[in-house]
């Protein structure tokens, strides 16, 4: 009965140690995988910020070439905004080991440090205040996009000619779960209600809630679930 026992005993410790040698190299497998898979996020994000940097040279060639052409220009200037926009985010991504979260106040300043120099040419003092909140890194491009049309809007749209003190706020902060991007500017408003379109799409495509508000310049508001 004793041998039995100790029989026994012995094949549960061998299937035992089978079960765990097993299931550790199953996880060394699903760690190669996940280094692998990291890596090539990595390379891809990278060779897309290349291809995007490449793009911007393109526009930038171009554009020198049409000084001439205001509209041209102007149209150009519009989109290389919004490439530069979608770039910061892929050069982010390539330098962090988590791919999943992005920091919005790294992501967000980048986007206003490439669009300071024309709030410096125009004249437009610019306050920000982003706090350092983890957002998914899907969703951050559209923030992104988000805020470079608040801005570039401002310096655009928001003021006439003749205006003196121009000045323009962002804040991005987080309560309870929810972000909250609030935009306020001293110039014209909204004229006839009209909202910019690219603004309300991108805030369709965040699944988010905003709110347009004409108070001595316009404010816009944006609140956004994690």
């Amino acid at each position: 009965m004793l041998i039995l026992i100790l029989i026994f005993l012995a094949l549960l410790l061998i299937l035992s140690a089978v079960f765990y040698y097993m299931i550790k190299s199953k996880n060394n497998r699903l760690l190669k995988l996940i280094k692998e898979n990291d890596f090539l996020v990595g390379e891809a994000n990278h060779r897309i910020k290349n291809n995007l940097q490449l793009i911007l040279s393109l526009l930038a060639d171009e554009s020198s070439k049409n000084k001439e052409n205001k509209i041209e220009n102007d149209s150009i200037k519009n989109i290389t905004s919004k490439i530069e926009a979608i770039t910061s985010l892929h050069q982010q991504l390539y330098r962090i080991k988590d791919k999943s979260q992005v920091n919005l106040s790294d992501y967000i300043n980048s986007i206003y440090l490439n669009l300071a120099p024309i709030f410096k040419e125009k004249g437009i003092h610019v306050t920000t205040e982003i706090k350092k909140i983890s957002f998914d890194s899907n969703r951050s491009v559209y923030v992104g996009l988000l805020v470079n049309e608040l801005l570039t809007n401002g310096f655009k749209h928001a003021f006439s000619e003749n205006e003196i003190k121009k000045s323009i706020t962002l804040k991005i902060n987080e309560e309870n779960g929810t972000i909250i991007i609030y935009y306020q500017d001293n110039g014209k408003g909204l004229e006839d209600e009209n909202k910019p379109y690219l603004v309300e799409l991108l805030c369709k495509q965040l699944k988010s809630r905003s709110e347009f508000i004409n108070n001595n310049g316009l404010i816009f508001k944006l609140y956004l679930k994690k």
